[in-house]
């Protein structure tokens, strides 16, 4: 394509072509094989959902990660051992499903670092805390730079504990954020580190590890002037957890064992045109 920075060279490849750039992104390749096969079934059914849904597959984090690990033999030997399957909803097209990193709840992963996990921002800025609730809610607080901040809690729960529903009691209200996804980001300072079982410390940059969380709050008399999270698992909670997978691959489960398990309600099948 002609560009005003100049010519974008596009290269277009089939998907199991494809699936070898995501694979070793998405899942390290030292995993169990019946695990990286998971993957790749998994990698596989969201790549064609996708397209399904229009969308032209990029190299961008819009979508999986492609290209961003070089292609690995052990990768490419499960790509090939799952040649064509996908997981497939009751209609027979191609599932809308996910993964993520690291549970919270399966014991079979308490030995994974993100498995629990310790996040603590000592020195809330309250103007900060107020701009990020108005980039998720905009205009929620009117004056940010003069908001402070009385207490904060989780108000509504996921059916599996992860929050739902984060209430701040400000100067200028209650103010209600909802959503996992939403809640991680408002409590992410940008540079605030998160604890790890084994003591590595991470800056998180985006969001915290994950919804599944208690709060302390740090206060100074009558306003909130930080928190500690004690939480668990690394990711959105939804589908395979890929850290499980390595698990279960390890305690002797194959590839279709594991997605029968994080996929109950999906159905493993040949997709004749890929």
């Amino acid at each position: 394509a002609d560009t005003p920075e100049g010519l974008l060279v596009t290269n277009e490849v089939d998907l199991e072509t494809y699936l070898q750039g995501v694979l070793p992104s998405e899942m390290p390749a030292g995993y169990p094989e019946e695990a990286l096969k998971a993957q790749a079934v998994c990698a596989r059914t969201y790549a064609l959902y996708q397209q399904m849904q229009g969308a032209v597959l990029d190299d961008s984090t819009n979508f999986q990660v492609y290209n961003n690990a070089a292609p690995d033999g052990r990768c490419n030997a499960a790509i090939e051992a799952t040649q064509g399957e996908i997981l497939t909803d009751e209609t027979g097209n191609p599932a809308e499903l996910f993964y993520y990193s690291t549970s919270a709840l399966d014991p079979v992963e308490a030995g994974e670092n993100w498995y629990r996990w310790i996040y603590e921002n000592s020195q809330m800025s309250a103007c900060n805390m107020a701009n990020r609730i108005n980039a998720c809610k905009p205009g929620t607080i009117e004056h940010p730079e003069d908001c402070k901040f009385y207490n904060m809690k989780i108000t509504q729960y996921r059916e599996d504990g992860r929050a739902q529903e984060l209430e701040f009691e400000t100067t200028e209200g209650k103010i209600q954020v909802m959503g996992e996804y939403a809640i991680r980001t408002v409590l992410c300072d940008g540079v605030s580190r998160a604890k790890l079982q084994d003591g590595t410390e991470i800056v998180m940059e985006k969001l915290i590890p994950s919804g599944f969380f208690s709060i302390e709050t740090i206060q100074k008399g009558k306003f909130m002037i930080g928190y500690r999270l004690s939480g668990g698992g690394f990711g959105h909670g939804n589908g395979m957890s890929q850290n499980g997978a390595k698990a279960y691959a390890n305690q002797g489960d194959t590839y279709r064992e594991i997605l029968a398990r994080y996929y109950p309600d999906l159905h493993l099948e040949q997709c004749e045109n890929e």
